[in-house]
């Protein structure tokens, strides 16, 4: 059972870094690969939404159980020295067919003025050797693009084959459901 937890935290932790649309969303691209142990996350998209308000939202790190059912608990803890860099302990709960697993992953996160977040995952051997996450957020022709990008590698073994399908269609559901959790607190 091990290896589906590698699903559920690669899946949970892009849909809580891919903010979710207004009406009139359009998800340009969803991309999931794997080169050996390494999981390419890739998404963009645009939307007709204050891209302040969705940065507000995304970084209200204490509140982030509101964007997903996953996120269990959050709780953050702002570095001493960086007011713009926070520790980040999360609490995830999510299921991938009947396969159920609650994991606590922390990440270091950064946000950079109101149009970037940085995440950096704390190594962990039940989780992740590494991983990290970049969203940012900017205007195009009236719409905001919102594009996130992140890395990670499992500690231990998934299918190479089914992997990375599986980790995308989970990835599409939490996506959209963070969506709908996001238009409504706009």
């Amino acid at each position: 059972m091990p290896k589906f937890r590698t699903y559920r935290v690669i899946c949970l932790w892009a849909a809580l870094l891919w903010p979710s649309f207004s009406p009139g969303a359009e998800v340009l691209s969803m991309e999931v690969t794997h080169h050996r142990k390494l999981y390419i996350l890739h998404l963009q998209g645009i939307f007709a939404g204050e891209p302040h308000k969705i940065f507000e939202i995304l970084t209200d790190y204490p509140l982030l159980t509101r964007l997903n059912k996953a996120i269990i608990h959050s709780t953050a803890i702002p570095h001493l020295t960086a007011s713009n860099e926070t520790h980040l302990s999360l609490v995830l709960q999510s299921c991938i067919w009947f396969f159920c697993k609650r994991i606590s992953p922390t990440l270091n996160v950064t946000a950079l003025g109101n149009q970037e977040i940085f995440a950096v995952l704390v190594p962990d051997e039940d989780n992740f050797n590494f991983g990290w996450a970049q969203l940012k957020i900017h205007v195009l022709d009236n719409k905001t693009h919102v594009e996130l990008y992140a890395e990670l590698i499992p500690a231990f073994w998934i299918p190479p084959l089914i992997g990375p399908l599986i980790i995308k269609h989970k990835l599409q559901q939490e996506a959209w459901e963070t969506l709908q959790n996001m238009e409504a607190l706009m």
